[in-house]
């Protein structure tokens, strides 16, 4: 590998900064890219070599669909898993538990396509692409 000069330079305190994006060796590999820092003044030259860091690998970030759901309006297939639900019945005992089918999400209740009402213990199933509003209800996924 050559030898870094420095010539010229002139006055204490100077500073350069030098970032290589290679170096050119006889050897077959091919180095890895590295910064490369030259502190200089009248009377001392330093240099220090920092390689680059490795990148992170790529992680997803597609949210796992869930396998429950409570109260509130989701997408099967979106937001949450196509399949069998179960709940134990109303979370509060003072109201019935119910879900509704709606033909897009934002559909008022007028529109919708079917549901049912339970007091006690019950079943959904629902497939992908469908739109179920749940009320006062807790609903898991059976296997």
């Amino acid at each position: 590998m050559e030898k870094l000069k420095l010539a010229g330079m002139v006055g204490a305190g100077l500073l350069a900064l030098f970032v290589a994006t290679g170096c050119s060796s006889n050897d077959t590999e091919k180095a890895e890219p590295s910064t490369v820092t030259v502190i200089s003044t009248e009377t001392e030259t330093q240099v220090a070599t920092t390689p680059e860091p490795i990148p992170a690998p790529e992680t997803s970030s597609t949210p796992a669909i869930a396998t429950s759901m409570g109260s509130g309006t989701f997408v099967v297939g979106t937001d949450v898993a196509a399949g069998t639900y179960q709940t134990t019945g109303p979370s509060d005992s003072s109201a019935g538990c119910a879900y509704t089918f709606l033909p897009r999400r934002g559909a008022s209740l007028t529109e919708a396509t079917g549901g049912n009402t339970f007091f006690g213990p019950g079943y959904m199933e629902v497939a992908d692409g469908q739109v179920v509003q749940t009320i006062n209800c807790n609903w898991t996924l059976q296997p």
